[in-house]
């Protein structure tokens, strides 16, 4: 998956798999993420987002599951 640095104080890069719905959120803490079933919509809002750190609180950890990678 490729993933694309951001502007942001606490995410450095995400990317998305369409074809499963991945998302990839790589932190700046270094520690990276792996949300299940995303849909390709919600990627898309992401990368539209005025505060990329804020969606990804508010929209992604509530409500996808993750792992660790």
């Amino acid at each position: 998956m490729n993933t694309a640095q951001v502007y942001s104080s606490s995410v450095k890069s995400v990317g998305f798999d369409s074809d499963i719905g991945d998302l990839q959120i790589d932190f700046q803490s270094g520690r990276s993420y792996l949300y299940a079933d995303v849909p390709e919509t919600v990627y898309e809002n992401l990368m539209e987002s005025d505060s990329i750190g804020t969606f990804v609180n508010d929209k992604i950890k509530p409500k996808y599951n993750y792992t660790e990678i």
